[in-house]
C-alpha cells in the first residue's frame, strides 16, 4: 500500500504541476490559462490512461515496480477495463472527494490478503509488485543435471562399395538408394492374442497438498485451483483462497519409470525443489523429473511427492499356434 501511494502521489504531480506552471507562465484573460492547464491535465490523465492498458503500470506505478494486469493472464488490462476501473474512483469521488478516497484505500478491506481494491475487483485485476519485470523475464534460478552425460556420437560416414541400379541409380545422402530406404510393408497377423490374465498396471504416485490433502495419483494429472481434465487425464482440485494458483496450473505425469512435472505456460510459473536443496525453474514445454521428497511451489502452494509404489506389468502376447 506504500508503493501504491507513492505512485498515485507521483501521478497527481504529473497533472497538477504542469497545469500549474502554465497558470504561472500564461497571461490570465479570457480564460486562455484556464482552457490551456485543462487541457494539459486532461492531456496526460488520458495518456497515463493508455499506459496503464496498454504497458500495465501509470509513470507512478512505472517508477516503483507495481504492474496492474489481469488476474488470470498476467496480462495488461485493455483500454476498456482500465477506463473502467478509473470511472469506479471517479465515481467514489463525487461523493464529496471522501467516496474517491475510501476507492483507493479499498485494497485494505480485502481479506484474501492479496490487496484487491473495488475498482480493482471490477474488471478482475490485480496490482503486483515487480520491480524485476514480469515473472517470464526473471532469470531462472540455476539447475543442477544429474545422471550420466550422453555419448558423443561421431558422424556417419558415407557408404563406400558398389551402387546397386549401375552408375545412374538415384542416391540420397551417405549412399543410400530409395529401395534400401522404404519399409516393406507386412501381411497382418491373425495368430496373436493377449492374455485376459495379464493386464496393465501402472504407477501409483502418493501426494501431499499444501491444504493438508493426501492422493494416490496415476497417469496424467492436470493441477490447479479449478483443472478441467480432457480424456485420458485426471483432475486434481488445489485450495487456494488467495488465488495464486492458475485454474490449470501443472500437468504432472506417473509414468513407468519416473514422474514428471510441467508447467503450463502460467502467471506464477511452477518451481522444483529438490531433495538435494537445489531448486530448478520448469520453463513451460518443458517437463521436470520430480524424484521422491521433492517439492513442487505453485503460487502460494505447494506439492510434495511422498512416494511412487507399484511395478509396472504389461501384458504378453500368447500365440494360438
Amino acid at each position: 500500500m506504500g508503493w501504491r501511494f507513492i505512485a498515485r502521489m507521483a501521478d497527481l504531480s504529473l497533472v497538477v504541476v504542469p497545469a500549474l506552471l502554465i497558470g504561472l507562465v500564461v497571461p490570465s484573460g479570457h480564460g486562455a490559462d484556464v482552457l490551456l492547464g485543462l487541457g494539459t491535465a486532461v492531456t496526460v490523465v488520458l495518456v497515463q490512461l493508455v499506459l496503464q492498458a496498454r504497458r500495465g503500470w501509470t509513470v507512478g506505478q512505472w517508477a516503483v515496480g507495481l504492474r496492474l494486469v489481469d488476474h488470470e493472464t498476467g496480462e495488461p488490462v485493455g483500454i476498456d477495463r482500465a477506463l473502467l476501473r478509473a470511472l469506479v474512483v471517479a465515481v467514489g469521488s463525487l461523493a464529496f472527494v471522501v467516496g474517491g478516497l475510501v476507492v483507493l484505500a479499498s485494497p485494505l478491506f480485502d481479506k484474501s490478503g492479496r490487496r484487491r481494491g473495488w475498482h480493482d475487483e471490477v474488471i478482475d485485476a490485480d496490482v503486483i509488485y515487480l520491480p524485476e519485470g514480469r515473472p517470464a523475464d526473471r532469470p531462472k534460478t540455476a539447475t543442477k543435471v544429474t545422471g550420466l552425460a550422453a555419448p558423443e556420437v561421431a558422424p556417419a560416414a558415407p557408404v563406400v562399395g558398389v551402387q546397386p541400379g549401375g552408375e545412374d541409380a538415384p542416391v540420397l545422402a551417405f549412399g543410400l538408394m530409395p529401395e534400401l530406404e522404404r519399409t516393406r510393408r507386412s501381411a497382418a497377423r491373425t495368430d496373436v492374442a493377449w492374455d485376459d490374465e495379464e493386464t496393465y498396471r501402472p504407477m501409483t504416485a502418493d501426494l501431499e497438498l499444501s491444504d493438508g490433502s493426501a492422493h494416490e495419483v496415476q497417469g496424467v494429472v492436470l493441477v490447479g485451483r479449478n483443472p478441467i481434465a480432457g480424456p485420458g487425464q485426471t483432475g486434481l482440485r488445489l485450495a487456494d483462497r488467495e488465488r495464486s494458483v492458475s485454474r490449470t496450473h501443472l500437468r504432472l505425469t506417473v509414468g513407468p519409470i519416473a514422474v514428471w512435472v510441467e508447467d503450463l505456460d502460467t502467471v506464477n510459473g511452477t518451481v522444483v525443489h529438490l531433495p538435494d536443496g537445489t531448486e530448478e525453474a520448469c520453463e513451460p514445454g518443458r517437463p521436470v523429473q520430480l524424484p521422491v521428497g521433492s517439492v513442487v511451489s505453485i503460487g502460494d502452494a505447494w506439492i510434495r511427492l511422498g512416494a511412487v509404489s507399484g511395478e509396472p506389468v504389461f501384458p504378453e502376447s500368447t500365440s494360438k499356434r
